[in-house]
């Protein structure tokens, strides 16, 4: 890579910090640097396609590094990727370094910085811990989790997402045989994020998601073949 194509920070430089929390704010329940975006890549994942998702929700996705790497004592943002509105008319951008331990400390700072969160985005947060740590909550039931976060309509709510695999607690999945996505919502009552989110980990030990959940993914033809209502109005 030569020096012409690289330059030391942005200018104006923003805090690392702030970066990151913006980008932790878009995936909250990912796990920071692995699960967050951008971030040093392992050998074997170093290049990431854009989250189409993401850009259209949030500003921040609208300049994208698409490979972010690390060279020595620092880590490397290039070959920059823009959304479609972020395209018109701008010239390419060129890679930009950053100090390694830095960058790091900036990450790591945003991972454990919970104060901008809300009681539904918490308990997202502490129900996505929980169903990491004991995937057989779901598993039993032949489900497998997907994510976790706040409804896009209604902030308050968290909502659980997980796909239905017929056979999956024996690990007899048919990859080719029907699925379903439910999606289980969860209105902020009141109680903490804490207790919430136990209760609801509790649940899934002694009761099937699926007889509370609701049916938002798939096929008519899936649900009608697994025993489900297929949801109104989608086809």
């Amino acid at each position: 890579m030569s020096a012409p194509d690289e330059r030391d920070a942005l200018t104006p430089r923003p805090s690392l910090y702030d970066h990151a929390l913006r980008l932790y704010r878009a995936e909250p329940d990912g796990r920071l640097p692995e699960g967050g975006y951008p971030s040093p890549d392992r050998p074997s994942r170093q290049r990431r396609p854009l989250d189409r998702r993401n850009a259209r929700r949030t500003a921040v996705d609208a300049i994208t590094p698409f490979l972010v790497q690390r060279d020595g004592d620092h880590v490397v943002w290039r070959d920059w990727r823009r959304t479609q509105s972020g395209r018109r008319g701008q010239p390419e951008l060129p890679a930009y370094r950053f100090d390694a331990p830095a960058y790091d400390a900036e990450i790591a700072r945003a991972e454990n910085d919970h104060s901008w969160a809300w009681p539904a985005r918490i308990t997202a947060r502490l129900l996505a811990a929980g169903l990491r740590d004991r995937p057989d909550l779901m598993t039993r039931w032949d489900a497998r989790f997907g994510w976790v976060g706040t409804d896009y309509h209604d902030p308050d709510t968290t909502v659980v997402s997980f796909t239905f695999w017929p056979g999956l607690a024996k690990g007899q999945r048919d990859v080719d045989g029907p699925w379903l996505q439910f999606f289980w919502s969860l209105p902020d009552d009141g109680t903490p994020p804490e207790a919430r989110a136990a209760a609801a980990l509790t649940r899934l030990e002694t009761t099937d998601p699926k007889t509370f959940a609701q049916v938002k993914g798939g096929s008519r033809e899936d649900a009608e073949a697994l025993g489900f209502p297929w949801p109104e109005g989608r086809d």
